[in-house]
């Protein structure tokens, strides 16, 4: 904490307050983003949809897991555990396992 104090930007950081974080978080639509409405048009291409979802992902919650398994399927959809949303950094194996399957190799 000493190190803190030597820093030529402390007064900034001394004065900073929850408010303007807690503002952004209510304001931000990503945060609170629905793509459920969007999620049948992933079925109708000639492609196969493989959804990776991290068990500590923080935009989708279970209710919105289930909506996408109910719309494409409980094969495609994969709850992966370690992984947040980036599933692709956090798990980039189960990654590479679900493009090799989708691509039958």
């Amino acid at each position: 904490m000493a190190r803190v104090g030597m820093l030529p930007d402390k007064k900034w950081m001394s004065s900073m307050t929850q408010a303007p974080f807690l503002g952004f978080i209510a304001n931000e639509s990503y945060a609170k983003l629905n793509l459920t409405n969007d999620a049948a048009a992933c079925t109708e291409g000639a492609f196969r949809v493989q959804m990776l979802i991290g068990d500590d992902d923080g935009l989708f919650d279970d209710a919105h897991r289930a909506v996408w398994e109910n719309i494409l399927g409980a094969k495609s959809c994969r709850r992966v555990p370690q992984a947040s949303h980036t599933v692709f950094i956090d798990r980039p194996d189960v990654v590479v396992d679900a493009i090799r399957e989708v691509a039958g190799k």
